[in-house]
């Protein structure tokens, strides 16, 4: 069975301008560049003797006993393989494909795959010399990029960097290329010749994905490899004719030609996720969504890198799909400049690695529920098929608000400078963000005045009847508190307070509350009383009593009675009682100076009295501490007191 490449590799492929073989049996594994099969040939494919074959170094080492069949061959020319010759795999080529034994699927008059792309050369210049370990045998010009290994000489390079260019390799005379990479991947980009021969090249973490040899630019020398049993890596030369002699590549090759004598390739399938360095971008996130209320702007950003190996310029576009909600209003950030039309920008010379992070403003319409797609691509300048795009999705949020009581009921005095507070909770039931308009009215305005109205985020408007409430997400609830007044009117007149909350974005959703009022007011009816009743002589002890009924619509707070003593009597000490309702409470006070004060204390034989009265009292006053209930029984007081006939 063959291996199929995950679809986000064959798009990413598919951006860097690289096909797709157009044999059918081929498909199935050369669906896109660089490594999807073990060689490549934009020219000859010539072997003579050898095996390709495949195995995937992420699910463990090459075993020949169970190599895979996967090892395919293929050339944008001819393909001409000796009777040693062996594909395990498919082979397939444009002109002819002739010899040797192909276990797969062997296809000739193919239509040719697109021309590879030669990348380019890294920026900054070759190599320092710093990070080439001198030694016997080792010579390297950093200025002329020429790194020459002889004699049987090892020379190691250990990452960092894990970018290495040079004009030009040579490793020969039985010496040794060791590079330890420590698990990170290895690039060694050559703009003119490599030469490997004798030991050949070790990569110490023995995956090809970890180490790449890249041919930059546009020179056409002919590399050659020969020797060497441990060769993990992968060749990609497009414009170079290869040779390789008498060795085992574990890894995948592309090529402008190949002659490959007594030389295997076991293609490392875990090649298939190794992307074309070079022009090169990317776009984060690939893919976010949102809702959103209409008849606002809002932003969205994306980061785009440079992939690359040279500094380049990104065209930035977006476009609509289907365009039903969303308007383009700008593309901006560092180093981009708006082009023609708000759907278009450019960014400038963004260097290799480099981000920059983009923002698009965009405007929403649309009635609830509609959705759209805002596509975001960024095109490198250079290499116009190496793109990359973010996607935002957006639904169209509705505008939604409830309030809480729909209705609620008070009665309530006249304030006369006592306010009185109502709250309702506001509660956004829309799927967006929203600012609200906070109003009251009043049906029909006979008793009640709005002081204010508060609550968190609220904010008072120039009258106190509107306010506004800001930025409630969705979902979110508020308590807001209307404070009132009650007007000095008749007992049972009736008033409504309607409070309404009111989207600012969608004026036409709204909803209320209401309050409804009616005013009370306590009424007192005092009655009097004395026994014995009648003419009586002096001497005589007279007892008065006072109750005090409520018998209004409310409570009656602040009572107090007051009784006036006549010359005629004088007032029997400590002879005061009351009869209260239950957790009513009274403090009684007496006066010497008819009312003026309420300081006097009563004593034995005041004024001349005889013992056990005071003829000095004249005013006595009854004060209940808590309010007077107009319910019965508890609406009623009784108070007592003696005094005598003088």
């Amino acid at each position: 069975m063959k291996t199929r490449l995950p679809l986000r590799w064959a798009v990413l492929l598919a951006c860097l301008g690289l096909g797709a073989f157009a044999s059918p049996a081929a498909a199935q594994v050369f669906d896109g560049f660089p490594f999807k099969g073990a060689v490549f040939t934009r020219g000859l494919l010539e072997m003579n003797g050898g095996v390709t074959d495949s195995y995937n170094s992420d699910l463990g080492p090459y075993n020949p006993a169970t190599a895979g069949n996967n090892g395919d061959i293929a050339s944008n020319n001819n393909i001409l393989l000796s009777s040693g010759s062996t594909v395990k795999g498919d082979a397939t080529a444009v002109g002819t494909n002739t010899g040797g034994t192909v276990t797969g699927t062997r296809t000739q008059g193919a239509t040719p795959v697109p021309t590879p792309v030669s990348p380019p050369c890294p920026t900054g210049g070759y190599t320092p010399a710093a990070y080439i370990p001198p030694g016997p045998g080792v010579t390297y010009n950093a200025t002329t990029g020429v790194l020459k290994v002889q004699g049987g000489t090892n020379l190691t390079l250990t990452a960092p960097p894990i970018k290495y260019y040079f004009s030009e390799v040579v490793i020969s005379g039985g010496s040794t290329l060791t590079v330890n990479g420590g698990g990170q991947q290895v690039q060694i980009w050559i703009d003119n010749k490599l030469t490997l021969s004798g030991g050949g090249v070790l990569n110490t973490d023995a995956k090809a994905p970890l180490l790449g040899w890249w041919a930059c630019g546009s020179n056409t020398s002919t590399w050659t490899i020969s020797g060497g049993s441990n060769a993990y890596f992968s060749v990609y030369a497009p414009l170079h004719p290869l040779n390789f002699s008498n060795g085992n590549l574990y890894g995948a090759v592309v090529g402008a030609s190949i002659n490959a004598s007594g030389f295997s390739t076991h293609f490392d399938e875990a090649l298939i996720q190794v992307v074309l360095p070079g022009y090169g971008v990317s776009v984060a996130p690939p893919s976010t969504a949102v809702s959103r209320l209409p008849g606002t702007n809002y932003t969205v950003s994306f980061t785009v890198q440079n992939l690359g190996n040279a500094n380049d310029s990104y065209d930035l576009l977006t476009s609509k799909l289907p365009g039903t909600a969303l308007t383009i209003v700008s593309i901006t950030g560092s180093g981009v400049t708006q082009g023609a039309n708000p759907d278009s920008a450019r960014r400038a010379t963004l260097a290799p690695g480099a981000t920059v992070t983009v923002t698009v403003t965009y405007n929403v319409a649309g009635a609830a529920g509609t959705t759209d797609t805002l596509t975001f691509t960024a095109r490198s300048v250079a290499s116009p098929s190496s793109t990359d795009n973010g996607r935002l999705t957006l639904t169209v949020t509705g505008f939604s608000i409830a309030v809480t009581p729909d209705t609620t009921a008070a009665s309530r005095l006249p304030s006369n400078a006592t306010n009185y507070t109502v709250t309702f909770t506001v509660r956004n039931t829309g799927s967006g963000a929203d600012n609200f308009d906070l109003l009251t009215s009043r049906l029909a305005d006979t008793a009640l005045t709005t002081v204010s109205i508060a609550g968190n985020g609220v904010t008072q408007g120039s009258n106190p009847d509107s306010a506004r409430l800001a930025n409630l997400v969705a979902g979110d609830s508020v308590t807001v508190t209307v404070t009132y007044a009650v007007r000095n009117v008749p007992l049972g007149t009736t008033d409504t307070l309607v409070f309404t909350a009111r989207s600012v974005a969608g004026p036409t959703n709204s909803d209320t509350g209401r309050l409804t009022l009616t005013v009370v007011r306590p009424s007192l009816t005092v009655a009097k009383g004395v026994n014995p009743g009648g003419t009586q002589p002096p001497g005589t002890d007279l007892s008065y009593t006072m109750a005090v009924t409520n018998a209004g619509t409310s409570h009656a707070a602040g009572v107090a009675l007051v009784d006036t003593l006549a010359p005629a009597v004088q007032f029997k000490v400590g002879s005061v009682a009351t009869t209260l309702p239950a957790g009513v409470t009274a403090a009684v006070q007496y006066s010497n100076d008819g009312g003026a004060t309420w300081t006097y204390a009563p004593a034995s034989e005041a004024c001349g009295a005889p013992a056990g009265y005071d003829r000095c009292a004249n005013r006595i006053r009854w004060q209940l501490q808590n309010p007077l209930s107009f319910t019965a029984p508890d609406n009623t007081a009784a108070l007592l007191f003696v005094a005598q006939i003088r």
